[in-house]
């Protein structure tokens, strides 16, 4: 027997890292809002870590990159 009942989409967690309120980080965040959207349609969650307000979030996520470029 099949369920031909309504399927449910994905729903994804994504966390972006970010170091600050930069300008850099305003448009990461604003890009990848960007590309979510496009891609996802509205099907995600996007979780912004701002590494010096929270260093700790970078041990719990196992964060294993961050770009601390000017």
């Amino acid at each position: 027997m099949t369920d031909s009942g309504p399927r449910e989409e994905p729903r994804y967690v994504l966390r972006l890292f970010v170091t600050g309120t930069t300008s850099r980080s305003q448009r990461a965040i604003a890009n990848m809002q960007k590309i979510c959207q496009e891609r996802l349609a509205g099907h995600f969650e996007l979780q912004v870590i701002d590494v010096y307000q929270n260093p700790e979030a970078t041990r719990v996520f196992e964060n294993v990159g961050i770009d601390y470029c000017c």
